[in-house]
């Protein structure tokens, strides 16, 4: 991970319009078919062996790494599509490879942690047991968290696209997970991959409020998504261009 970019929602609600010229066909076709053999694998992972389950093998199937990414890209659940139109775009304009986790991993509750409930519940109970929940689900968090940790510095940069949330302060989300994702990029060691060219579900329940310090990370324009670079070289346009 070398340098973080921040795209606001004034800028976000461009894409659509950018991407106009570039919707002749994701270069993700075979993402959904991947996805269905991981859910396979990860059942068979779940059902374990004299009770104990492999972690390891749970990550492996479930969030997997590589694909040779250059750009992580952070985002709300209700900005996906943005992030899936900003993803397209990146790559038909500048031929750069972006990750977004919903597309490449399983989702960790309905695909993980429920079938952990499931398998794991008393039989003689008719509800989950909230200790048992908890348990479970602190395992599919840690899991999680270290997947994307290794995931986004393996990356070269990070996109955060910023949702608009009524009625915080600025620069604060309710989601717990880009809240965890900013804090990782500002404690991951900054470091240049290569040479670069610069001269220089309860209806009530609760919210929560994260403060993200984006203090490292650069506002993303229209005319930065715009320019008439390709790979790197828009890589290394925004890194001389766009100083933190």
């Amino acid at each position: 991970m070398y340098r973080g970019f921040v795209i606001d929602k004034e800028t976000i609600t461009e894409l659509p319009r950018l991407v106009l010229d570039f919707q002749e066909g994701r270069e993700y076709s075979s993402i959904k078919e991947n996805i269905e053999s991981a859910r396979s694998a990860v059942k068979m992972e779940i059902l374990g062996r004299n009770g104990i389950i492999d972690a390891d093998k749970v990550m492996k199937a479930c969030m997997p790494q590589g694909g040779d990414f250059d750009i992580f890209i952070s985002h709300s659940h209700a900005d996906v599509e943005y992030a899936n139109n900003l993803s397209d775009y990146i790559f038909k304009k500048f031929g750069l490879k972006c990750f977004i986790d919903s597309n490449y991993w399983l989702n960790s509750e309905k695909d993980i942690q429920r079938p952990f409930d499931r398998k794991y519940k008393d039989p003689q109970k008719s509800n989950l047991q909230y200790a048992d929940i908890l348990a479970s689900s602190s395992h599919v968090h840690a899991m999680l968290s270290m997947s994307l940790l290794k995931m986004m510095d393996s990356c070269e940069c990070c996109i955060f696209l910023r949702p608009e949330e009524e009625y915080i302060p600025s620069n604060s989300v309710y989601s717990p997970w880009i809240y965890e994702e900013i804090t990782m990029f500002n404690y991951i060691e900054k470091r240049a991959p290569r040479p670069i060219a610069i001269t220089e579900s309860f209806s009530r329940k609760p919210k929560f409020v994260y403060r993200c310090d984006l203090s490292n990370m650069t506002k993303l324009t229209y005319s930065n998504l715009n320019v008439g670079f390709h790979g790197y070289e828009w890589l290394d346009y925004l890194y001389k261009n766009n100083r933190p």
